[in-house]
């Protein structure tokens, strides 16, 4: 059934867990998420980022995403992941999407407000969620460069001035699977939560261990990204099925790659304490 953001957020904080957000890029992907988070009578995210959207034709993916999200058990959000540009992001709203994020993280202040303002008030007249981002969170290639931490008193007043849905905070989290010495400041999350009555969302979680998720949870964080686990599967599954000279059909080692994504999403709903919250 499709959900939006909101309302999948709003349960999470009043029950202390998170909503576990997978990027997708194809039928397969999408197909392994969905049946994921029915096996684990989870609430789940599907996420369709710029570089998919760019990677194929754009309201195709979405419809795509959109046909299996309206036919799922359980409640599933149809997302654009780090949408960067506010042009591409209004045009969005009109594709099928029932939440949207824009990053503004390379903006100034007061210009991200006035987008993000602009567009809360476009979407929700929708039924559409919003979700931003103002600080830029690297890569896992980019680690060395230094990383610019969330400050709880600009994401209040971000907050306040947006009415945005959710906040995606860094707090020593990156992109692309967990950076060596990577660990999450929770302190600073902690402050970050008494700041921000907004749900907070946590992006470039692969990789991190256990705790660090069970830590953000406890401290705020009701939405957790995860998408190289899933890249990982795909691609181990499909190396370990073509091992086989004999396979040819596309079909066998791609069934295959779905499988193993589905496990990857059950095994995170259990650990980020979404599993068997819809019913």
């Amino acid at each position: 059934m499709l959900a939006t953001l909101v309302e999948v957020l709003q349960d999470a904080k009043r029950k202390g867990y998170a909503v576990p957000h997978f990027d997708v890029c194809n039928l397969e992907s999408t197909q392994a998420v969905i049946l994921g988070a029915q096996i684990a009578h989870s609430p789940v995210i599907v996420a369709i980022s710029e570089k998919t959207l760019q990677y194929g034709d754009e309201e195709a993916i979405v419809e795509l995403v959109r046909y299996y999200a309206q036919r799922s058990k359980t409640p599933t959000v149809v997302h654009l992941d780090h949408g960067h540009t506010p042009a591409l992001v209004e045009r969005a709203l009109g594709w099928g999407f029932t939440s949207v994020q824009i990053d503004v993280s390379g903006m100034r202040s007061d210009r991200g407000i006035k987008i993000v303002s602009d567009l809360v008030y476009k979407a929700q007249a929708k039924g559409i969620s919003v979700e931003a981002e103002i600080d830029a969170m690297p890569h896992i290639s980019e680690r060395g460069k230094g990383l610019k931490m969330t400050s709880p008193q600009v994401a209040a007043r971000f907050v306040a001035q947006t009415r945005v849905d959710a906040f995606a905070v860094v707090i020593g989290n990156v992109h692309g699977g967990q950076a060596k010495g990577e660990k999450l400041d929770l302190k600073l999350l902690e402050e970050i939560n008494q700041a921000v009555s907004t749900p907070l969302v946590l992006h470039g979680a692969s990789g991190l261990p256990k705790a660090q998720l069970i830590g953000a949870i406890k401290h705020g964080v009701v939405k957790i990204n995860m998408d190289t686990e899933l890249r990982v599967a795909t691609t181990s599954a499909i190396r370990q099925v073509l091992k086989d000279k004999k396979v040819t059909d596309p079909r066998e080692y791609l069934s295959t790659a779905r499988d193993a994504m589905a496990q990857v999403v059950v095994e995170m709903a259990t650990i980020v304490g979404s599993r068997g919250k819809s019913g």
